[in-house]
């Protein structure tokens, strides 16, 4: 008899995502609207020393800043996104926001939702890691989706 794996590869991806969805929920649970700073601020020191400690180089800190958002919005299922380079940086397009389709599908299977959108915690947390990277960041907000920049400062910029 053939052996049957317990999931499919996309039902292990499934699922983990749900447990980090679930986690991240209950942690702005417990931090509420009024405390939810303290855990991005936690949350972007530990991404942004891991960076400085394994990326020398500035350009390369702000391509892995947008990089790893371009990539964490992959996981989402219907996520639209575009990483391109531009001069001093990259830009991250994203066309659709997966996040907020699966919060809409957790909301209706019972997950509570502290914040109402999802950009009330992605914001703050890559503005707050750029800081510490020291890297210019922009957003623009549209619905069920938005618009970063995210520069080398103009001091630290090699243009010829």
């Amino acid at each position: 008899m053939e052996e049957r794996p317990f999931a499919t590869e996309r039902e292990q991806k499934l699922f983990v995502l749900d447990v980090y969805f679930r986690t991240q929920a209950a942690i702005e649970a417990f931090f509420g609207h009024a405390g939810l700073h303290t855990w991005i601020e936690r949350v972007a020191s530990g991404m942004a020393a891991t960076v400085i400690q394994t990326v020398p180089d500035i350009l390369d800190r702000t391509r892995r800043l947008l990089g790893g958002l371009n990539m964490m919005l992959h996981v989402y299922p219907g996520s639209e996104a575009t990483l391109t380079e531009i001069p001093g940086g990259v830009q991250l397009e994203v066309r659709r926001c997966g996040i907020y389709d699966y919060r809409d599908k957790a909301r209706d299977r019972g997950v509570t939702l502290t914040l109402e959108k999802p950009c009330e915690f992605c914001v703050p947390l890559h503005k707050a890691e750029a800081a510490k990277l020291g890297v210019e960041i922009s957003n623009q907000l549209r619905d069920h989706g938005c618009t970063y920049v995210a520069l080398v400062p103009k001091e630290t910029r090699n243009e010829n």
